[in-house]
């Protein structure tokens, strides 16, 4: 099973940040850049959310508050415990953030463009058109621009004795409009 994105809470940034609940057509991992737009036409108190495409500002989505297993189509209770395993379904709610200006927070090698890995001091911004970040050597001028600050080793639940441990990369947000 693929892995799929995971926001990493580094600090409590949830009150220095808007937050808002909100839909999308589309399957969304936590961690993922996304662009918030207008009221949603069914629940005027979500928001529509849509794919980058070289807006000003971006918000990032949350790991499922609500985890499924889906299963043709269907959705059931969760059995795994690893965050890793699951995504924001289309068209169900999710919690996103705006981060502001100096928000540290982390995401897996699932939410980047690529199999390069990106090293403390590159820049993560999202890519056009799609829900992952790509690796830039330098801040890109008017683009949301996340700076990697640190990366740590995050272990996750195997229940087999064994460790799946996975890196984080912690970013600082540089630019968001």
């Amino acid at each position: 099973m693929a892995k799929h994105g995971v926001l990493f809470e580094t600090d409590n940034f949830i009150k220095n940040c808007i937050n808002r609940g909100a839909v999308a057509t589309f399957d969304i991992d936590g961690g993922a850049p996304v662009v918030v737009g207008g009221v949603n036409a069914t629940d005027k108190e979500l928001y529509n959310l849509t794919k980058y495409d070289d807006e000003a500002q971006v918000a990032i989505a949350y790991n499922p508050s609500v985890k499924y297993d889906v299963i043709g189509g269907n959705l059931f209770p969760a059995k795994s415990l690893d965050d890793r395993n699951y995504y924001n379904p289309a068209n169900k709610v999710v919690d996103i953030f705006i981060p502001e200006k100096n928000i540290e927070f982390g995401v897996t090698m699932a939410n980047i463009d690529g199999t390069t890995a990106p090293t403390v001091g590159q820049f993560l911004e999202p890519k056009a058109d799609s829900t992952v970040f790509e690796i830039k050597s330098s801040q890109t001028t008017g683009v949301p621009s996340f700076e990697v600050i640190e990366i740590k080793e995050v272990k996750y639940p195997t229940f087999d004795f064994t460790e799946d441990v996975e890196k984080i990369y912690v970013v600082k947000t540089r630019f968001n409009g």
